[in-house]
């Protein structure tokens, strides 16, 4: 009863709302907009530190890449089901993911990559400018193997605040994103109306990490993020033109090989 509360209180208040504008300059979720049209299965990865493992949530069920999961099927119901493939490793920081990018993101072969950085950067001294460039290597590999990208700014919660780099952090995530035209989610931001509406209901008990509910607020903000950034016209095409098509069956293609690789 707790979700189904939960996700009635979301709709009912808007909070889903802050972050999921479209912006102009931002990349289109091409990817997510091509399998759509074609009607093929989304492969997606969480990348990232403990808010993609989901540290303090109950149950591998409740950690926010399930959630957002769980939300898109809902979003996109005559959709194959989507694959999220969760690779949040407890303690990563952005250079630490940028290491084993090409064992859990890239030979995975997603269409979009959603990844939480900028948290642990805050506590083990690494500057705004090397985090920047760290950020900024890892979105261009991963534009560059036409992969989409959506990255998730910083949690705000007491004990990461103690850090003291708090503020300049989640603006840090964002200037990035800004820079390389990537669409971001500002969960910092976000957390501030889920505190309004929720309490500390979102928090673990650690006052760092989300909770269950915190994590199905940003699954709930994840869904959404990703299907208004596919940039989706009002109504999906009866009738595929040639070049719809063509780029259909490359992906089956692909998709066919990757299947065949992973067997």
């Amino acid at each position: 009863m707790r979700s189904f509360r939960l996700v009635i209180g979301v709709l009912a208040l808007g909070l889903a709302s802050t972050s999921v504008r479209a912006e102009d300059d931002v990349r289109t979720l091409k990817n997510i907009n091509d399998r759509v049209v074609c009607h093929q299965q989304i492969r997606i990865v969480a990348f990232g530190s403990s808010t993609t493992f989901g540290y303090g949530a109950s149950s591998p069920e409740k950690t926010y890449p399930a959630q957002m999961l769980t939300y898109l099927k809902k979003n996109l119901p005559n959709l194959p089901a989507p694959l999220v493939i969760n690779a949040g490793v407890n303690g990563d920081t952005t250079v630490m993911n940028n290491r084993r990018m090409q064992r859990d993101v890239l030979d995975k072969r997603p269409d979009l990559v959603i990844w939480n950085l900028g948290v642990n950067e805050a506590f083990d001294g690494t500057s705004i400018a090397e985090f920047h460039q760290a950020a900024s290597d890892g979105i261009k590999a991963l534009i560059e193997n036409n992969i989409d990208v959506v990255l998730i700014d910083p949690q705000d919660t007491p004990n990461f605040r103690k850090s003291g780099h708090a503020d300049e952090y989640a603006k840090a995530v964002r200037d990035v994103g800004r820079e390389l035209h990537i669409g971001v989610i500002k969960r910092f931001d976000l957390m501030k109306e889920w505190f309004k509406a929720f309490g500390p209901a979102i928090i673990y008990k650690d006052d760092f990490h989300m909770s269950d509910v915190g994590y199905e607020l940003l699954g709930h903000e994840a869904a959404d993020f990703i299907v208004k950034g596919a940039r989706l016209p009002k109504k999906l095409p009866e009738t595929l033109t040639a070049a719809q098509q063509a780029r259909c069956d490359a992906m089956a293609a692909a998709d066919s090989k990757i299947a065949t690789l992973t067997h």
